[in-house]
């Protein structure tokens, strides 16, 4: 009875472990497919302003929405690649997730950042894991 009751918690943490990482990599295609649409939104607003005859005042408003619309999309993608997922210690392996502002002003390459782990205070390269 408590070995069946043992496997059956493992077969469930087993379980929310895979809907978990399903979750994460729904979240990155979402983050990738809100990022790629804003560039392409702000980079249709710059041409037409850029090749088509209007005034100087729409030229500027198109080009300010398509700007505020791209910042809006990356910071809103951006708060999803922190929530999803969490960055590993490339000293101690410690699985930690930074606070948003921790994880906008660290450097990176890709889903690596540069950052400070909670539990051994040492920085380092810090890789993504969803």
């Amino acid at each position: 009875m408590v070995e069946n009751k043992t496997n059956i918690e493992k077969e469930n943490i087993e379980e929310e472990r895979k809907v978990a990482k399903i979750s994460n990599r729904a979240i990155l295609v979402l983050e990738c497919v809100i990022c790629y649409s804003s560039i392409a939104i702000f980079l249709t607003l710059t041409i037409i302003a850029s090749y088509c005859e209007m005034s100087n005042a729409l030229r500027f408003v198109l080009i300010l929405v398509g700007l505020v619309d791209l910042l809006v999309s990356c910071f809103t993608a951006f708060y999803l690649e922190v929530k999803a997922g969490c960055y590993i210690c490339a000293k101690c392996g410690n699985k930690h997730q930074p606070s948003y502002l921790k994880a906008l002003i660290s450097p990176h390459i890709g889903w690596t950042r540069y950052m400070k782990c909670p539990k051994c205070g040492k920085s380092s390269w810090n890789k993504k894991k969803f």
